[in-house]
Order: C-alpha cells, then structure tokens, then sequence
C-alpha cells in the first residue's frame, strides 16, 4: 500500500507533461500502435431482415421448350391423365400417380386428396425422377395406404421409395402447394414427411414452394437434401427439413429464400440425424456443385427459422458459408453440431431462449469469417458460443448481446476477428470439460475483443497468455468476480498486444509476462461515464466507463522503458476514435479529476507493478481541471 509522501510527488509530476502544441515524440518506438477497430456493421437484429415468402396458392405457367421426351401428368381430382402411360401408373379412384421408371416429368393441375408415388429404380445411365411443378396444389389426408414388402404405408403427398434421387424443378413465375393433413398419431417414422424419399432430394428452379406438414415433419429424406435458387416455406410440427446424412442449401448468385417454421414441442429448422463415416475430408464451398459433407451446410441464400428445437441440428458437422437472416430456436440451440462447427461467412441474427447460439457438443467451433449477433439464453448456463474441445477465433465479427455466458471451451484461442460479449457470468470461461483432450486455457494471439460481464472478464481454469490483439473488460458491478482470473497456480501471461481491463473487485490474478503491465488492485471508486485517462509512453488513451470501478491493470506496447499513469476525468477531446462500440480512444485533451497512479518503467519487459490506494487519497478532491497534452 502507498505512502501519502510517495503518491503527492506523482500527482505533481503529471503537470509537467508536454502540451500538445509542442508534439509528441515521433519515435517509432512511443508511436501507438493499436489499430482503429470498425464493428458498424456487427449488431444484425430481426427487424433489419426482408425475405421473400413462399405464395398461398397455386401458380402455374405456359413452360415451352422442353425435352420431348418430358411426360406430362394433369392432375385432376377423378380425372387424371398421363402422357406416357407405360412411364406412369393413374389411378383415378384412389388420386394416386405412380412413377414407374427414370425419366423428366411435368406436373399441373390440382389434387384436393392424393398421392404421387415415386417407385423407380436408379439406372446405371440416369438416377433421378425429375419432377417439373407447374403450378401443382397436392393435399392428402391420408385415406390410401398401400404394402411394401412387410409394412403398409399410409404416404403423404409425395412419396418416393424407389431408390432413384427426385429433383423437384419449380419454375420462375410458378408456386406449387403440398399440404399433409395425414393424423400424426397413425404414422410410424418411416413416411412421417410430407414430401418423404429414400433417396436424395433435390430442389432447383426460381419458383415457388410452399409445404404444410400438419403430420410431422416437412420434407424428408433417408440419405440427403440440397435446394438452391427456390423460394421455399415450410411449416411443421416436426423437423421442416430431415435427412439421415447430409443437408445443403443455397449457392452463390442462386441462393434463393428458405422460411422453417415448427409449431411442435421439439422440431428443428434442418436437422441431420447419422454421422456419415464413409465422408472422410468435407468438400464445402459457396460455388461448389458436388459437396460431399456429413452434415448440414448453408451458402448463399436468405433464411428465416422459427422453431422449439435446434434451428440448425446436426449429428455430423455444420458449415455456415454465407446467407443472412435470422434463426431462432425458442427451447434449444440455435446452431448445434455434434462435432465441429465452421463459421466461414454468413450475417445472421441467432437467437436462443434456452440455449446456445452456437454449440458444438463434443467438437470444435472454427471462425473465419462472417457476421454473427447472437442473443442466448440468460438461464441454466447458456453461452453465446460453447465448444467442447476448442473455440478459434481467426476473423469475422461475433457480437454476443445477451447470454449468460459469452464464450465456453476448453480452450479458446484466437488470431483475428471482432468480438462483443455481453453475460450475466462470466464473458469467457475456459473451463476442464475433458481433461484428457486438449490443455484448458484462453489464448489471444490477435483480433479486437470486448467483454461486458457480471460475472468475470476472462475465467481459464488453466492457464492465460495474451500475445497480440487488443483485449477490453468491463467486468462485475457487484465485487464478487474478477476482471482477469487463471486456475490453480497458473499465471497470467502477458507477452504484447493491448489490454485494459476493469471491475468493482480488484482480486486479478497477479500479472506475468514479458510486456510490461500495470495493476491498481483498489482505487477510489468511479461512477459510469466517467473516464479512465491511460498513459503510455507518448500516448493518451481514454476508456469511457460503463459501470462503477475500483480497480484495474493495463499493457501496452508503448509502456516498454517509458513512464506510465493512470488517470480519471469526466470529459475527453479524442482525436482518434479506436473502437467506439467499447469507448477507447485517443486523446489530446481531458477533463482532469484525479491520479490514480503513475510510475516508469526502468527497463524493457518483464515489469509488472502492482498499487493500491488507500482511503487517504480517496478523499483528494481535484474539481473540474481541463487537461491539456
């Protein structure tokens, strides 16, 4: 604790820094070095959002030029008819439509209460039944029921078992409506989608689709799903998109618009139920064409999920390459992955009531690019992102608005990006979810990041060591947590980059490392708006406080063999703005309140001074001084 006769020299000493008529040192040494940090564009919220909604009714058009050997099927209820009726089996008193072999296939016209069946086989030469909607309404109740092998099925509006992949091709201009009104308590899983197929579904076209899967879920398939380029809703009760292995929507300059909306208790947006083993290296892409994934991937497109499960659930991996919009989940996760999870593009608001906004289970989450606001659940533990082996922060903005926690892992990592965390715990826990995998510590080699938490700043149950980036913190109004905390023994590391950090409680974790770093443990307290002034070297900085502090510690490149101080004040002149979202700036004028601390570095690293004032220089009272560097 300092002397009255050690502080009072200090405080006088500040007088007699340069004004700024007579410049700072332009030696490349004192020169800051922070970069400006521009997050304009980081808060995505629901409001900003327009997407294109499937229509209400049925649309078809004059389409011309097709293939001539394209079979035409007119449905009519009673009154259906075929081209080719060798291709394709009517039956009129049941409205079912049978597809027999391979082949293209237009479709118009209206069932109120029927049935396409699709039983071909894939060829060596030709795998797929490409079906054209043409403006086609198709409703089924679920009054036919047929055998297959030893089960009977009770179809919805199109089912396909034979093992040929279906494409649905939706033309421009066009909308096509299917409405599954089968009782859902009388279908066993193995046809419980409106549009259901053992193969892979396919669904191209600029048109229109709309599903309502008032059975369970909306569109299914026991291998795959991938549309691009179509405006698609569907409304379920269940998962409006399943598939056993793989899940892909969208595509660069063909996105097209995809709303999934599940009115049930447990339904997700997509969701991918296996881990295909036989994907051994994921082929992912904005442009990519022939993507082998085992999982669920969103490129280029404009989304809209509303749902009670995980928007996003795969029990593979999940990548987001791009699209905007918004998903929510309102008793689960927004994005869940069982194993890693790649964050490469993208700008979406993620919301989660009751869970995550982003989780990998037992994997990785990987950041590079993107932008991403997330609002998580503020109950049982939730985070903004948890990953149960590694979060990688390598580029793109995350801005966590709410959560409880901001970031979980066992380690966090990062080299890049922009972050924002908001919780009402700690804003990044590094926590022992597996000893047995990967060293338990937070490890910030980069990127600008910003925590505003109730909890702590940073908690690592292991170790902490900061070696570039900048790193801001305004931690616990209440005094019971820590800016900065490290496990056990081990030290916090402080090896370059910029940190300042700030709380109500000043039990950091001494400070280690070969930058040089400042600790004030305890300090008269200073109310929101206020101004802690930071000198560095030849440098002034402000930092606009947004709730009450005792306590802080600061790094910087700048405080190498060079003096250093820490101030207050209630007003600042910034002549750079650094990061305006987290209030730092640099400064050539201040409102000057009072000396917190000042010292110099009398050598090149490894020095980390640590103060505390007393009562006695609480009660200085310097009044309103305009500061002039």
């Amino acid at each position: 604790m300092k002397k009255r006769s050690f502080i009072l020299p200090l405080v006088l000493s500040l007088f007699l820094i340069p004004s700024c008529q007579s410049g700072p040192s332009s030696s490349k040494e004192n020169a800051p070095s922070i970069p400006t940090v521009n997050d304009s564009g980081l808060s995505i919220n629901e409001s900003e959002l327009s997407i294109d909604s499937a229509a209400n009714s049925a649309i078809g058009g004059q389409q011309n030029n097709l293939p001539s050997s394209t079979i035409r099927i007119d449905l009519h209820d009673g009154a259906s008819t075929t081209s080719d009726p060798s291709m394709v089996s009517v039956d009129n008193e049941n409205n079912v439509i049978t597809i027999n072999q391979v082949g293209d296939y237009v479709l118009s016209g209206n069932l109120s209460d029927g049935v396409i069946l699709n039983k071909a086989d894939a060829l060596e030469n030709n795998d797929t039944v490409r079906l054209l909607m043409n403006g086609v309404f198709l409703s089924s109740s679920g009054a036919y029921s047929f055998d297959l092998g030893e089960e009977t099925i009770t179809p919805g509006p199109i089912y396909s078992s034979g093992s040929s992949n279906l494409l649905l091709n939706l033309p421009e201009n066009t909308a096509s409506i299917i409405v599954d009104n089968r009782d859902g308590h009388f279908v066993d899983e193995q046809n419980d989608a409106s549009i259901y197929a053992y193969s892979k579904i396919k669904v191209r076209g600029k048109g229109s689709l709309r599903v309502n899967a008032f059975c369970n879920n909306g569109i299914e398939s026991r291998k795959g799903i991938d549309a691009y380029g179509v405006t698609m809703a569907v409304l379920s009760p269940g998962s409006c998109l399943k598939a056993a292995n793989s899940i892909i929507l969208g595509r660069e300059d063909e996105g097209g618009s995809f709303v999934f909306i599940s009115t049930g208790e447990a339904g997700h947006g997509i969701e991918v139920t296996s881990l295909d083993t036989n994907v051994k290296i994921p082929v992912f892409g904005n442009a990519e064409e022939n993507d082998d994934i085992a999982g669920i991937e969103l490129k280029d497109a404009q989304y809209y999920m509303d749902v009670p499960g995980a928007a996003l659930s795969s029990a593979g991996y999940l990548y987001m390459e791009g699209g905007n919009g918004v998903i929510q989940s309102n008793e689960s996760h927004a994005l869940f992955a069982e194993k890693d999870l790649f964050i490469d593009g993208g700008s979406f608001y993620l919301k989660a009531n009751n869970g995550d906004g982003i989780r990998s289970d037992s994997s990785s989450v990987l950041i590079n690019d993107g932008n991403y606001s997330i609002d998580a659940g503020t109950k049982n533990s939730s985070s903004g992102i948890r990953a149960g082996i590694l979060l990688d922060m390598r580029g793109g903005q995350i801005n966590v608005q709410t959560s409880y926690r901001g970031f979980t892992a066992q380690k966090i990592s990062t080299t890049g990006g922009i972050t924002s965390v908001n919780s009402v715990d700690d804003g990044w826990k590094a926590t022992n979810i597996d000893d047995t995998r990967i060293d338990t510590l937070v490890d910030i080699r980069g990127g600008n990041h910003y925590i505003n938490s109730e909890g702590d700043g940073v908690d690592s149950d292991g170790r902490f060591e900061m070696r570039d980036g900048l790193l801001i913190i305004a931690s616990s109004r209440n005094g019971n947590h820590s800016p900065l905390e490290a496990g056990g023994f081990s030290p916090i590391e402080i090896n370059g980059g910029t940190l300042v950090a700030y709380g109500k409680d000043g039990s950091f974790e001494s400070l280690s490392g070969r930058q040089n770093t400042v600790l004030v443990r305890k300090h008269a307290p200073l109310g929101i708006n206020n101004y802690y002034i930071l000198r560095a070297g030849y440098s002034y900085y402000a930092l606009r406080i947004t709730k009450e502090s005792s306590a802080i510690c600061a790094s910087f490149g700048e405080y190498s063999n060079n003096e250093y101080a820490i101030l207050t004040a209630n007003s600042v002149n910034a002549t750079n703005t650094i990061w305006e979202n987290a209030g730092f700036y640099n400064v050539s004028w201040f409102g000057y309140q009072s000396v917190i601390v000042s010292g110099a570095f009398h050598g090149k690293n490894s020095q980390h001074p640590e103060h505390m004032q007393n009562m006695w220089n609480g009660l200085y009272a310097w009044g309103y001084n305009p500061y002039q560097i």
